[in-house]
Parts: structure tokens; C-alpha cells; sequence
């Protein structure tokens, strides 16, 4: 028998058994997770946190899922307020706070830090009936990040899966790369590409002779040397990296490269005028670009700026 563990979520009935009164239950020294589940009220309320109780409740759970499996992967998720859950096809359960989702079929799981969640293929593949085409990318970009999934086995997971929304996780599987730094990384390049402009490739390196990693580049076309970079560092962050980013851009200055630098406005709110700066880049370095395609605007809506007084 596991020892009682305050510190752990825990069920009523276990307090009682560990000499725990409802009195004490519904005093300052517990906090209340859900009905009939407490913590001690030094616990933090952070992800784990969430998580334990959640399978506290649901016993018959297989592990996280979707939006929950990714975040507790280390990957980029839709955000939630709930803690998400694959359970048997056959258990019915509503809480507030724990989506279940049932499943035929045992999923395929992995077990990381200790808890069962749904494998990233697997995970990829549930998100996509209610994820669209560019936050699917984001999901698959940042689990091919943190776990040892390939954009191979994606492919080749949704390919072979009949589940609901695998068109949408074919598709979007096509455009998962390896070594993304962050989401908006990964929407910048889904922006260019849903354009229907040449996609850059991820992660440029550069070495010197000896084979040392001398400068690298978030994104960009190598054969016609532009760049194209995401900066979402803050006003201090900036700052405090100024010398170096001015050693950084000689560099490429000295190799003839041009730069696109792209901030979160660029993306969310004036993506068109970032689709015409990328296609100006390409035609300015003498490729013949083609006719814009309108897709992107199915995923990065212009939004109107009003001028304040």
C-alpha cells in the first residue's frame, strides 16, 4: 500500500483513513481540487498539480491526451483550462475542469516523468478535428522539439490513421520540420508557405573550417542569401544582447545576406503587408515569384489598428 501523502491530490475518504477530519479538510491547510479531492495548501497549483488530481479522479483513465499529452510533453498546445484525458471507450465522466475523451481502442501511449500520456504521433493526430492547419503545425514543430518523434513517423502515423480529421493531420504533417525555436517561428514560415511562396528552410548553419558552429539562422534561402527571423525578445532582452546581435549582422553583412526581420505585429496584425516584404526579398534577389495564393488569409486574418487620440 502506498504510504498517504498529503502533498499528493487525494480523495476524502484517504484523508479520513490518515486520521483527517472534514474539518481539517475544509480548513487552511487544504486546498480543494475538485469535489471529494484536496492537496495540502503548500502544494503549488501547477501542472503536475492538475494532472495527479485529475487521474485521482478518473482511476480508469489511460493517461493525458491531447492538449494535456502536449503540453506535459514539453510541445506548444491550443491553450485550456481543462486537464484532457484518453479513457476507455466504455467510461463515462463529467467533472468540471477534466475533458475525457474515449477512445475504441487502447491508444498508443509513452510514459514521461512519471505519467502515461498519449505517444506524440498519437497526440498529433487527436488534436486534429479541432486544431487548424497552422496550430497543428505549431503542435507537430514543438513535439519534434522536446521528444525523440521524427516528422518521418508523423507522416507516416497520420498516413496510415483513419481517425476523424486525418486530413488535416496529413496535410499538416507535410509541413512539420525539425530544430523550430518557437511557435511564432513556426507560424512565420506557415504564413510564407500558405502564400504560396518558396518555403525557407529551417535552422541555416554556418561553421568554420574546422567544423565549428560559428552563426545560425532562425529561417531562409541560402542559395540566394535571405534571411528571415522572428525577434521575440523584449525591449531589455534587446538591449542587453545589442553588441552581439551588431557583431552577428557584420558577419552576414561581409556574406552579402539580407535580412527579414519579422516581430509579432508583422504576424498578427499586418500579415499581409509580411507577405509582400518576403515576396519583395525574393524578386529583389532575382527569383521569379509566383502568383500570391490567398490561403493564408484562412489562418492570419488582418486585423484593422485604430489610432489613438
Amino acid at each position: 500500500m502506498t504510504e498517504f501523502d498529503p502533498q499528493a491530490p487525494f480523495r476524502s475518504g484517504s484523508g479520513r483513513d490518515n486520521g483527517l477530519s472534514r474539518r481539517a479538510l475544509t480548513g487552511k491547510s487544504f486546498r480543494r481540487l475538485h469535489r471529494d479531492c484536496y492537496v495540502s495548501s503548500e502544494r503549488p497549483l501547477d501542472l503536475r498539480t492538475r494532472v495527479q488530481a485529475a487521474l485521482e479522479m478518473v482511476p480508469g483513465a489511460y493517461g493525458l491526451s491531447h492538449n494535456s499529452a502536449v503540453s506535459w510533453l514539453g510541445g506548444v498546445a491550443p491553450d485550456t483550462p481543462d486537464v484532457h484525458l484518453a479513457v476507455p471507450h466504455g467510461l463515462r465522466s463529467e467533472l468540471p475542469g477534466i475533458r475525457t475523451h474515449r477512445y475504441r481502442k487502447p491508444p498508443m501511449m509513452w510514459i514521461q516523468r512519471g505519467v502515461r500520456c498519449t505517444a506524440p504521433h498519437q497526440t498529433f493526430v487527436d488534436l486534429a478535428p479541432t486544431t487548424n492547419l497552422v496550430e497543428l503545425v505549431v503542435v507537430g514543430d514543438s513535439l519534434v522539439r522536446r521528444t525523440s518523434v521524427t516528422p518521418a513517423e508523423l507522416v507516416r502515423f497520420a498516413r496510415e490513421s483513419h481517425a476523424n480529421g486525418v486530413a488535416v493531420a496529413r496535410r499538416a504533417s507535410a509541413f512539420v520540420r525539425s530544430r523550430v525555436d518557437s511557435a511564432q517561428e513556426t507560424r512565420s514560415r506557415m504564413l510564407i508557405v500558405l502564400a504560396g511562396l518558396p518555403e525557407p528552410t529551417v535552422d541555416l548553419r554556418f561553421y568554420t573550417d574546422d567544423g565549428t558552429l560559428l552563426r545560425r539562422i532562425d529561417m531562409g534561402y541560402r542559395d540566394i542569401k535571405l534571411a528571415v527571423e522572428y525577434d521575440g525578445r523584449q525591449h531589455v532582452e534587446r538591449k542587453a544582447q545589442w553588441a552581439g546581435d551588431i557583431r552577428r549582422r557584420e558577419y552576414f553583412d561581409h556574406l552579402e545576406w539580407k535580412f527579414i526581420t519579422l516581430i509579432s505585429p508583422d504576424i498578427w496584425t499586418t500579415p499581409g503587408q509580411t507577405v509582400g516584404r518576403v515576396r519583395d526579398g525574393l524578386a529583389q534577389r532575382g527569383v521569379s515569384v509566383p502568383v500570391i495564393s490567398d490561403e493564408w488569409r484562412l489562418h492570419f486574418p488582418e486585423r484593422i489598428r485604430f489610432e489613438t487620440a
